[in-house]
């Protein structure tokens, strides 16, 4: 697991993912918070390598930490074995989908978001109630979806 525990997104993202991964299934052999950069996270992602050779998969909680990990795992010739799982979906990250380099990616929509914030921004300022908390859905990024909407932020 890579994490950006300052983040609060990130820590959401890792919280979420401890509440629903099947530990009975999944082993976790470590976690390393990368500060949310790529180059944060080669050097723990090198040394999850080489004390874990048995490693199946990777959990990343942003884009920027699964390209580290992906650039450790090209580094040691085991990225076509060892899936790399993260979250964001920028055209870049999608790119990384379509060519095999991520496993998948989970997304929200920025356009959606930006959308959303601006309905509620507008209603609280006309005097509407709004709601403390709106959460946006997240989807699949898989290679399928990559290739139709490569270059683009859905």
């Amino acid at each position: 697991i890579l994490t950006h525990m300052t983040n609060n997104a990130s820590v959401n993202r890792l919280n979420g993912f401890m509440d629903t991964i099947d530990k009975d299934k999944y082993e976790i052999v470590a976690e390393f918070d990368t500060g949310g950069t790529t180059d944060g996270a080669i050097s723990p992602s090198e040394d999850i390598i080489q004390a874990h050779p048995e490693i199946t998969a990777w959990f990343c909680a942003n884009e920027p930490s699964g390209i580290g990990a992906i650039s450790a795992l090209k580094a040691a010739g085991k990225d076509q074995e060892i899936k790399v799982y993260a979250i964001d979906a920028s055209p870049d990250g999608k790119a990384l989908v379509a060519e095999g380099s991520f496993a998948g990616l989970a997304a929200q929509s920025p356009l959606t978001i930006a959308e959303k914030s601006y309905e509620l921004a507008m209603q609280y300022l006309n005097g509407e109630e709004v709601p403390e908390e709106y959460l946006t859905e997240c989807f699949a990024v898989r290679k399928d979806f990559a290739e139709e909407t490569a270059g683009e932020w859905q």
